[in-house]
């Protein structure tokens, strides 16, 4: 499936949400980690702001899954993933 946009699904854990993305991916559906660290944690944040815990945000950045989401997926393609998912 064509991987145009994501849509966004936050898992429990960090290891549930690698063990979906393989599972998904070994169905031939594409999914993305887009923001893998908070802004708090990206270099030039900490540059210009220092260091800092943001507990929350680095927990939805560890568990945040996407999902395709887009006009160019049928139906099926829809129920395909939705099914995947909820294996």
């Amino acid at each position: 499936m064509p991987d145009i946009s994501m849509a966004k699904i936050e898992l429990t854990d960090a290891e549930l949400q690698a063990a979906l993305a393989v599972r998904l991916e070994e169905r031939g559906i594409a999914t993305g980690v887009h923001y893998p660290r908070g802004i708090h944690q990206q270099p030039i944040f900490i540059e210009l702001y220092g260091q800092c815990e943001r507990p929350a945000t680095e927990a939805i950045a560890r568990n945040i899954l996407g999902l395709p989401v887009h006009h160019g997926l049928t139906e099926d393609d829809v129920r395909t993933i939705a099914d995947s998912v909820c294996d």
